[in-house]
C-alpha cells in the first residue's frame, strides 16, 4: 500500500471512530467490510486497526459480524477491551489474508478438510473459522492469558473448544516462554526483540507425534505459527509426517536461518513447498525458499493437488 495513500486514509480515523460508535452506522461498516475483496479487507485493517488504540468508547458492548465461509462469526467489541476487541475483529480476515483465503478453501472445497490442528493458536481466531464451519480442531497455546478470550467467543458462536496449555517441539519436557509486559496476550520460546521487559514462564511441551497418536483423519491441516519456533515443532512430528500426511501451512521469516532445514525436513518426506500467495503455480525450489520475501506457505505431499487460489 502506498504510504502516502496510507497517511491520508488514516486522516480519516476519527471519521471511523464516530461510526463505529453508534449501532446503525456500525452495522453499514461492517456490511461494508463484509463485502470487500480479501485485498479490500486487508487494506481496511492497515488503516483502521488502531482507531481505538488511545481514543474512544462505545455506548455500550457490542458485536462485530466476520463473514468466512458463508457463514458469520461474532466477534465481541467491549469497552473494557475495546481496542484488543478491535484489532482482533479486524484481523480475523483481514490479516495474512492468504492464509484466510486458503482456510476457506480448504473447507469448502470438494475434498474439504475434517481436522484442523493449530500450533501457536494465541486467541484461537484461526480455530473459531473451523469450529464454526463445523471441523474438529485441535489446538495448543501455551500462553494461558490466550483461553479466557477464546472462550468468550466460543459461547458467543455457541461451538465448543479447547486451547491446550502445552507448548510443541522436538522433545517433551517443560521450556520458557517470555511474554512482553503489557502485551500479556502474546509469547514466545525465543526472546522476542525490541518488547521491553519481559514475564518468564515455565510451561510444559510435548510433540506433535505424542498428541496426535491415534488420530485418525482423511485430510488433516496442520498450522504452524512458532515465532521462529517451526523446525523445533517438525522434528517432533516424524511420525506425524509419515502417517497423517497433514497439509501444513506455515510462517517464516524472510532470510530466517532455518529455511533451508525447513526446506530439507518437507523434501526428505515427500512434501512439495508453495508459496501462499501463489499457491497454485509451481513448487517452489529450494533457492526460491530461502531467497523469497513471502512469509506464509503451503507444504502439500507431492501429487496432491491444491484447491486453493487467488481472487
Amino acid at each position: 500500500m502506498n504510504r502516502a495513500f496510507l497517511v491520508l486514509a488514516r486522516s480519516t480515523i476519527p471519521i471511523m471512530r464516530w461510526l463505529i460508535r453508534h449501532n446503525t452506522t456500525r452495522r453499514w461498516v461492517n456490511d461494508f467490510f463484509n463485502g470487500l475483496s480479501w485485498r479490500g479487507r486487508y487494506k481496511f485493517r492497515r488503516i483502521y486497526a488502531k482507531a481505538f488504540a488511545r481514543h474512544g468508547c462505545l455506548p455500550g458492548d457490542a458485536v462485530w459480524q466476520v463473514k468466512f465461509s458463508g457463514r458469520h462469526l461474532s466477534v465481541p467489541l467491549r469497552n473494557n477491551t475495546l481496542n484488543l476487541d478491535w484489532r482482533s475483529a479486524l484481523s480475523i480476515c483481514g490479516h495474512d489474508v492468504e492464509v484466510k483465503q486458503a482456510y476457506e478453501q480448504l473447507v469448502l472445497g470438494e475434498n474439504p478438510v475434517d481436522l484442523f490442528i493449530d500450533v501457536g493458536a494465541n486467541f484461537g481466531t484461526h480455530t473459531l473459522l473451523f469450529l464454526h464451519a463445523g471441523i474438529e480442531c485441535l489446538s495448543f497455546e501455551p500462553n494461558p492469558e490466550c483461553s479466557p478470550r477464546f472462550q468468550d467467543m466460543c459461547r458467543l458462536n455457541d461451538v465448543q473448544g479447547t486451547l491446550v496449555m502445552k507448548a510443541l517441539g522436538a522433545t517433551p519436557g517443560e521450556i520458557t516462554l517470555y511474554v512482553p509486559n503489557g502485551e500479556t496476550w502474546r509469547g514466545s520460546i525465543n526472546r522476542l526483540p525490541n518488547k521491553g521487559e519481559l514475564t518468564e514462564l515455565t510451561v510444559q511441551m510435548t510433540t506433535l507425534d505424542d498428541v496426535l497418536a491415534g488420530v485418525q483423519a482423511h485430510r488433516p491441516l496442520l498450522k504452524i505459527d512458532a515465532e521462529g519456533a517451526e523446525l523445533d515443532i517438525l522434528q517432533g512430528g516424524v511420525r506425524t509426517f509419515a502417517e497423517l500426511r497433514p497439509l501444513t501451512i506455515f510462517e517464516t521469516l524472510p532470510s530466517g536461518p532455518a529455511r533451508r532445514e525447513l526446506f530439507t525436513y518437507f523434501d526428505s518426506r515427500g512434501y512439495e513447498i508453495f508459496d501462499l500467495f501463489k499457491p497454485d503455480s509451481t513448487p517452489l525450489t529450494i533457492h526460491d525458499f530461502e531467497a523469497g520475501n513471502g512469509t506464509n506457505f503451503i507444504a502439500r505431499p507431492r501429487g496432491v493437488c491444491g484447491e486453493q487460489g487467488n481472487s
